[in-house]
């Protein structure tokens, strides 16, 4: 795993053995250049190497955590999006667009959308077991 420096927000890419293999995800991205923050699109492509994305992960629909979607989407071919189901206030409304097109796409291709709840039991992204933290899922009766 890579945290990258993007100058305000966050971003971080995954890549996971998945047998002989690899699985790669980006979880959030920005592009705040006068941070001296990395483009993260570009560095994605030159990771890449013309292979597809296979998860976008965003952990919330704020600016910070958005920013530069439209150019990722554009410069690299992204097969899943992870999200946390969050509506942003109106200050986020057009990042909150990007991603509800990027995830109308990636749908219209076959691509899988999935809502990241709280888990008990590990998951996997490759050979990588992995929780979700957060958001918790909603308790109702005769839950265990």
């Amino acid at each position: 795993m890579a945290l990258l420096y993007v100058g305000q927000g966050d971003s971080s890419v995954v890549i996971a053995a998945d047998g002989q293999y690899h699985k790669t995800m980006l979880v959030d991205t920005n592009l705040d250049a006068k941070c001296g923050g990395i483009d993260v699109p570009r560095l994605m492509v030159d990771l890449l190497d013309g292979a597809a994305l296979d998860v976008f992960v965003n952990t919330h629909p704020h600016k910070d955590h958005l920013c530069g979607l439209k150019e990722l989407a554009a410069a690299v071919e992204v097969r899943d999006v992870w999200h946390s189901g969050h509506v942003p206030g109106n200050d986020h409304c057009e990042p909150f667009a990007q991603l509800t097109e990027l995830m109308e796409a990636v749908s219209a291709t076959g691509g899988e959308i999935v809502e990241l709840l709280g888990c008990r039991h590990p998951k996997r992204f490759g050979d990588l077991e992995y929780r979700v933290v957060l958001p918790g899922r909603v308790r109702r009766r005769g839950d265990r």
